[in-house]
């Protein structure tokens, strides 16, 4: 993977962003039924890898299965992992499902 570790356990998210994004060429956005905002992330070959789900306060990170894999809370703009522990600060669910997906 691309990842760079910092000495305080947290990565620079902005490396990732080429590369991830690269990877989502047939994103896409739909409500479900409680109204939560998701975004679709698929490789290359259109298969899904995950989903960012917007639940009104903070995004989710779902594999291809739907397990949750962390967490952004954008009021702190700090991204966590499933069991809550600090990452990095930004946005980096993107990467989250990409090192799910390998």
């Amino acid at each position: 993977m691309f990842v760079r570790f910092l000495t305080s356990n947290m990565f620079d998210a902005s490396e990732f962003f080429v590369n991830v994004f690269a990877a989502q060429v047939g994103t896409h956005t739909r409500r479900n039924n409680a109204m939560a905002q998701e975004s679709v992330i698929r490789d290359r070959n259109g298969n899904r890898i995950g989903s960012i789900v917007d639940n009104g306060h903070q995004l989710v990170a779902k594999d291809k299965f739907g397990n949750n894999l962390g967490y952004y809370d954008p009021a702190k703009n700090v991204t966590s992992d499933r069991n809550s522990n600090r990452i990095c600060e930004g946005n980096a669910l993107s990467a989250l499902i990409m090192q799910a997906g390998l």
